[in-house]
């Protein structure tokens, strides 16, 4: 997949939208920062998550990967600390060889490839902004280069 630049925010439903060019299965997606940060709770700023100290400790990724209606994709819940929860904090996640500073971000490969059609959208969503949770005092936006590997 060519590399689409794409910028997403950390509240007011700032996602960020890309497309596939082609058709066929995707495993994975993969971000190469490109600028800025997504900034929670008043002053915590970084380029993938959350870093307040409320936060689980090694749950703390909080980029997310939808369809276009906001259907979770990536990171498959199994990366969770608890995808059951309802407060946001608990939707935060961790990515082994990745630090939430890390200048890429690669998502395990899907259990089962996705089928994606040319064309089709998705988006790119800080957590608490995607869920509509305790993201009152967040700012900031994080640019990355977004690659799809197809198989």
């Amino acid at each position: 997949m060519t590399p689409s630049t794409v910028c997403f925010g950390a509240t007011g439903d700032s996602f960020g939208t890309f497309t596939t060019p082609t058709s066929g299965d995707v495993i994975t997606f993969k971000l190469i920062y490109q600028s800025g940060y997504v900034e929670c709770a008043g002053g915590y700023q970084s380029l993938w998550r959350c870093n307040h100290p409320v936060v689980p400790a090694g749950y703390r990724m909080g980029t997310y990967i939808t369809d276009s209606q906001k259907n979770r994709l990536l990171p498959e819940d199994e990366s969770l600390n608890d995808p059951l929860a309802s407060d946001c904090l608990y939707l935060y996640y961790n990515l082994p060889g990745h630090t939430p500073d890390s200048t890429e971000l690669m998502f395990d490969n899907f259990s089962t490839p996705l089928s994606a059609s040319a064309g089709q959208q998705f988006q790119i969503w800080f957590v608490e902004d995607l869920t509509n949770c305790r993201e009152g005092n967040n700012a900031g936006q994080t640019c990355a280069e977004v690659y799809g590997l197809f198989v």
